[in-house]
């Protein structure tokens, strides 16, 4: 990425970072495409949580932009099958935030096998998941029992009845963030 794309995807999420500021900041954990444009968005997450790991999907991952991330955030190995198993995804959860207020921010439903039985079992306090894609709602909405029925960035800032500004042209995100188009597209939340 060339310098002057990567101050102005900075500026972009600053300014979402500080328009939909959550006044309290959860620990959370961050499974995303670790791709050349992300650590600007990474940055904006810790901005507005208190990140406390990153989970890039395996196979999108740059190097770079992973070297850079792992510079201010632990990143940590994402498989399958860390969420498949009860015991070891709150094992993994209680390791990083135990007793903390967590959000899950998810693409591709990765915490849903587990959810509601970690949500029961965590010694802290899950406040609910955010997921970026429509086979990731899919898999929410396949669950027996759901504490809550995750959100979607687009669904937020609808129901806020508010807008963020529109990101750089030359520098659109290649994986879905929250920007007018989508919200335009976007659908309800979960019920």
């Amino acid at each position: 990425m060339e310098t002057f794309e990567r101050a102005r995807l900075d500026a972009y999420f600053a300014r979402i970072a500080t328009q939909f500021d959550p006044g309290e900041q959860t620990a959370s954990f961050l499974i995303t495409h670790l791709l050349a444009e992300r650590p600007a968005f990474v940055r904006a997450v810790a901005a507005m949580t208190r990140l406390t790991a990153v989970l890039p999907k395996p196979k999108s991952i740059h190097p770079a932009a992973k070297r850079e991330v792992e510079q201010a955030v632990p990143v940590d190995t994402l498989t399958r099958e860390l969420f498949t198993d009860d015991d070891t995804a709150l094992d993994y959860l209680e390791s990083r935030a135990a007793g903390g207020t967590v959000s899950l921010l998810d693409v591709g439903g990765y915490f849903a096998p587990t959810l509601a039985e970690v949500h029961s079992r965590f010694t802290g306090r899950l406040t609910g998941v955010i997921e970026d894609t429509e086979n990731g709602h899919r898999r929410y909405e396949d669950l027996d029992k759901r504490p809550w029925p995750p959100s979607s960035p687009v669904a937020s800032c609808a129901s806020r009845d508010a807008r963020p500004p529109a990101p750089p042209p030359s520098s659109m995100p290649s994986s879905p963030s929250i920007t007018p188009a989508h919200m335009q597209g976007g659908r309800a939340p979960l019920a």
